[in-house]
């Protein structure tokens, strides 16, 4: 059995043990993908069978008919290669898409508008996305492996990547592992709104329930996470190098006071409500005009808490910045120059 049938055959398992149906209840009707069909040799749901092959330029429009066939039930299975393309879904509902090892050379956008968000998005698999990864006004989204990285060569704009922005109206996302590697490694225009590789903010309407297992952050530009909003949860971070790009051409980041997103911090949590993370990692020697660990205001009756803060420096030093009143509690820190 393929894996394409594997997986089918999962989802038919799932669906009558999860839902069963009164004898009253009429049967679902199979979706008829006809009208979509390029090329029948492939089974229903491979993306082949609708046209999209790797390493072909595929547009916009192009793909928002790959997602709508999508969106009326059909799962999509990206079999492993490069898919140049930017994934866009936009006021959309009802995605199932399982990724083998596949990589999209552009952008990732799950967005919609606050009175038509994007929900119930499901990516499985290990996706690689090349390019920027966006979320707005968007809900209920779980993704199980995402890498994002530079590729300079293989990205669709040719660009180092701008990393992960989570913005205003996200509710409920989780992740299983996030890894971002080399982001921010210019100072483009490209680059211009991202102030660290994972950015979580909207100003008042900030993303709400944001939860990831694994997140790992290796050699950030710029800074490494900054965290706004309420009800987060990271099991485990690590942020491995940050801060080796200029600090100019940026623009301001929502809910931190002017200027402040020039001085790079591994772990920024700024007017962060409920929110906690079991386990953090830090491994970089102080740099000039760099911290550690910021953290910033918060409600002081909904405190973030941190259980177990490790850093790790080439001579043992930690630089961290405070701003009171802060809602931020470390339960338990250690200090090695060995990792």
């Amino acid at each position: 059995m393929n894996n394409l049938n594997r997986i089918l055959l999962l989802i038919i398992i799932a669906s009558s043990c999860t839902n069963p149906k009164s004898k009253n209840q009429e049967k679902q009707t199979p979706v008829d993908d006809s009208n979509w069909v390029v090329d029948a040799s492939f089974e229903t749901g491979h993306v082949g069978r609708y046209g999209i092959r790797a390493d072909v330029n595929y547009n916009r429009t192009q793909v928002k008919k790959l997602l709508e066939i999508n969106s009326l039930g059909v799962p999509l299975f990206f079999p492993e290669g490069t898919y140049r393309m930017n994934l866009i879904i936009d006021g959309s509902k009802n995605h199932y898409m399982v990724f083998n090892n596949a990589t999209i050379a552009g952008q990732l956008q799950i967005i919609g508008q606050e009175a038509e968000k994007s929900s119930k998005i499901n990516l499985k698999g290990k996706l690689t996305v090349l390019d920027k990864v966006f979320m707005r006004h968007a809900e209920n989204i779980s993704i199980e492996t995402l890498h994002v990285v530079s590729d300079e060569t293989n990205s669709l704009r040719e660009i180092d990547n701008p990393g992960v922005s989570i913005y205003a109206g996200v509710d409920k996302v989780l992740i299983d592992s996030l890894f971002i590697l080399n982001t921010i490694q210019s100072t483009l225009d490209h680059n211009k709104f991202s102030a660290a590789a994972f950015q979580v903010h909207g100003w008042n309407n900030n993303p709400k329930n944001i939860n990831i297992d694994y997140l790992e952050i290796k050699n950030s530009g710029r800074s490494g996470v900054y965290l706004t909003g309420q009800n987060h949860e990271i099991g485990r971070l690590i942020i491995d190098s940050f801060g080796t790009t200029e600090n100019t051409n940026m623009a301001g980041l929502e809910d931190a006071s002017p200027g402040t997103e020039k001085n790079y911090k591994a772990l920024w949590i700024n007017k962060c409500n409920n929110c906690i993370v079991y386990e953090a990692e830090i491994l970089q020697e102080p740099i000039e005009n760099t911290y550690h660990l910021a953290v910033g205001v918060g409600d002081t009756s909904k405190p973030s808490v941190i259980e177990q803060l490790s850093f790790i420096s080439e001579n043992g030093e930690v630089s961290v910045k405070e701003r009171i009143p802060s809602n931020v509690i470390v339960k338990n820190t250690t200090t090695s120059d060995v990792k």
